[in-house]
């Protein structure tokens, strides 16, 4: 309400623009066991590429027909819920990526005080020990301070560059205006009086133990000798450095009248890297399934998960996940910021980047938290603590093995292709509570009741004990969301069976089935199913979903979905069962309700009825009529949630008239219904329903009865009889 407390032009806006909502009329809810995938969680899917991509390919040695009946739907519609159902035993697929220490050579206050700078000759070699360069190079570093020395260093090698073999970094705090100044080290290093504060380091870019670079470092020789810089290189073990001679190709850069003394390693070895075997990078399939093993079938396709790590230069690689031989996801990753990999994959559910996989550190099998670790160097010198000891000391007196924990370290993951193993499906054999699920925590079956989900067909393809259909059809009537397709069990082979199976007068079904919420169809088909290039028996209420949400999608959910217009199964190759005229009619009639799937000489594999399994003679025991009110009934609630709360008077009365006769005269002009009335009035809203905060409306309506049996009536008279024109 506007208060117009003085004179002027007012605008007052209302929205009384009241109409039906629009409903998806048809979404599949198909309850199955699959190899990989979510579990227990109804995943939309809406294409048969999603559905392999996501649940994988069928499985004979799993229960049912969950993800072949799920295809064959997919056929017809591209709006489904997958509800994958898993065993509590069933284990994930692993793979372990192991951390290597990239060799690093570390160089202290090089050239200080002298008229030349030094001179390096550097090899890179990856973890096979294939050079990385097609010829050795050498680099000459500026002299000047000790602090300008480390930063000279990576101008002269580059830092974190990609494609890089090797990269040259140091320590450093970094100003407001991007200016970097190096600091102390504080790493770790066994301080000595001839090796400076500051430090610099040329990193190869491999990781492994089979990973080395082979440096030498030439500093000319003066009157001055206590001048003479020093090279530090980072070792595994007692491994001892001696000076050398002078580099072949390295006069090039020598001055006239100037010596060298060259310091190299006595053996390459001293700056090999290690495997750091203790600390692992843990891969899961982010679910349990036998799925994620990658496996050759016998087609030769490739199946299943593996993981790639690639060298990228630098600090940097890519971890590649594979998905059926075929790369699907990579990530760009790093140990040496806080923008751990764990981050980057995902190390949980919740924060996983990628639809495959998720990632932990272990160190001597002990989950590390990264969140907990301070960023590189210091994380990564906290997380590989106590793998590596010694260091040794090139100086111009000689050398010094100095012993404590190397730092920093170059970490990285080592180049290597890992398949997923170990993924189980778990114990299968005993599946009934599996597929039923539990009510309160909403698992299997009961992952259909919710009302959001909009489902309005729901199946178990190859699933036919008797408590597993009775809940489905149970939570399909309690809901009043979906209609439930069901069928004998495959070995029904005859029409009497299929009839007692119904009536419960079977040993695998011992009371009748009768709900207007329930569609019964037999016999089994046999298709071709490209996947497995085998010809299959096919739970026939799987085609009875299919044939539902094709006719939704090709004409009116109320049409009947039977029928050469509307049942026709073009894929099928035969049915278990030859059906004749005489057949279908005890199938059909006295109070029987088994749907027939009849092989027509001429028109072909055809389902030929539409009953629900409601015995009562109404309305409601067929499946059009049935699945227009589950229509009704959704449009309803959308449309008239809104009113909730509203005074409860004759306007209020008047706008959901307003909202529903609208809604009933589209589906009668879509042939759905042939009359209807609307009351909402005083009538229905009577005071004590109005006390008791109530509106009451009725809807009346007649459904359009589908013609089944087409009838002509020939009548033949004499000759002299007169026949109207």
């Amino acid at each position: 309400m506007v208060n117009i407390l003085s004179p002027g032009v007012y605008v007052i806006e209302k929205d009384i623009s009241n109409y039906p909502a629009t409903l998806n009329s048809t979404t599949v809810g198909v309850v199955g066991f699959s190899a990989k995938g979510p579990t227990n969680k109804p995943t939309l899917i809406t294409s048969q590429e999603s559905l392999i991509r996501t649940f994988g390919e069928p499985d004979e040695n799993l229960p049912g027909q969950g993800i072949v009946g799920a295809l064959e739907i997919l056929e017809a519609t591209n709006s489904m819920y997958f509800v994958r159902v898993v065993d509590q035993s069933a284990q994930k697929a692993t793979a372990t990526l192991s951390f290597g220490n990239c060799p690093a050579a570390a160089v202290s206050s090089c050239g200080i005080g002298v008229t030349r700078s030094a001179e390096f000759s550097v090899q890179v070699y990856d973890n096979n020990g294939i050079a990385k360069f097609n010829s050795r190079r050498f680099f000459s570093v500026p002299i000047g301070t000790a602090a300008t020395q480390a930063a000279a260093l990576v101008k002269v090698f580059g830092s974190d560059l990609d494609g890089l073999d090797l990269f040259a970094t140091y320590e450093y705090s970094e100003g407001a205006d991007g200016s970097k100044t190096p600091i102390n080290n504080t790493l770790g290093f066994t301080t000595v009086a001839s090796v400076g504060t500051y430090q610099g380091y040329l990193v190869g870019s491999y990781a492994g133990s089979g990973a080395y670079i082979d440096v030498s470092a030439s500093i000319p020789v003066l009157n001055s000798i206590n001048h003479l810089g020093d090279v530090t290189v980072i070792v595994s073990g007692g491994v001892s450095a001696t000076k050398g001679s002078t580099p072949e190709g390295l006069s090039e850069f020598l001055g006239s009248g100037i010596t060298y003394e060259v310091f190299k390693p006595q053996d390459t070895t001293i700056a090999r890297s290690l495997s750091l075997g203790n600390v692992n990078y843990k891969i899961e399939a982010l679910y349990p399934g036998g799925g994620y093993n990658l496996s050759t079938l016998s087609n030769g396709s490739i199946v299943g998960n593996s993981v790639e790590v690639d060298n990228k230069g630098g600090d940097k690689f890519n971890v590649t996940i594979n998905n059926n031989g075929a790369l699907e996801e990579q990530f760009r990753a790093t140990l040496n910021t806080k923008y751990h990999l764990t981050e980057v994959v995902g190390a949980t559910l919740e924060t996983t980047t990628s639809d495959y996989i998720i990632g932990n550190v272990y160190r001597n099998g002990t989950l590390i938290d990264l969140n907990a670790v301070e960023s590189y160097p210091r994380s990564a010198s906290s997380l590989f603590a106590g793998s590596v000891s010694g260091t040794a000391v090139v100086s111009e007196t000689g050398y010094w093995l100095a012993s404590g924990v190397m730092n920093p370290r170059f970490v990285k993951l080592i180049e290597a292709t890992k398949n997923l193993t170990g993924g189980s499906n778990g114990n299968t054999s005993n599946y009934q509570d599996d597929i039923i699920g539990n009510v309160y925590n909403r698992t299997g079956i009961y992952a259909l009741d919710d009302d959001q989900l909009n489902v309005t067909i729901g199946i178990v393809p190859g699933l036919h004990e008797q408590s597993i259909q009775n809940a489905l059809v149970t939570l399909a009537e309690t809901s009043q969301n979906f209609v439930a397709c069901i069928s004998p069990p495959y070995g029904v082979d005859t029409v009497q069976e299929a009839i007692d199976w119904s009536n419960g007068f079977s040993d695998s079904r011992k009371a009748a089935i009768n709900s207007s919420y329930g569609a019964l169809y037999w016999p089994w088909v046999k298709t071709y199913v490209p996947l497995t290039q085998k010809d299959v028996w096919i739970d026939p209420a799987v085609y009875g979903a299919r044939q539902i949400a094709y006719t939704a999608g090709t004409a009116e959910l109320w049409f009947a979905p039977a029928g050469f217009v509307r049942g026709r199964l073009t894929k099928p190759l035969e049915t278990q069962v030859k059906l004749n005229q005489g057949d279908r009619d005890s199938m059909y009639s006295g109070g029987n309700i088994v749907n027939p799937i009849v092989n027509f000489p001429q028109q072909g594999i055809t389902i030929f009825g539409q009953r629900t399994t409601q015995r009562d003679p109404t309305a409601l025991d067929r499946v059009n009529v049935r699945m227009l009110l589950i229509y009704i009934r959704k449009v309803l609630l959308l449309s008239t949630q809104r009113f909730a709360f509203e005074p409860n008077d004759e306007i209020l009365w008047g706008q959901i008239v307003s909202v529903v006769e609208p809604l009933l005269d589209d589906i009668k002009r879509r042939r759905g219904i042939t009359e209807f009335a609307v009351i909402c009035d005083s009538t229905t809203n009577t005071p004590l329903r109005v006390d008791r905060n109530e509106v009451w409306c009725k809807i009346l309506l007649k459904p359009t009865k589908a013609a089944e049996a087409v009838v002509f009536e020939i009548n033949v008279t004499s000759q002299s009889a007169q026949i109207a024109g």
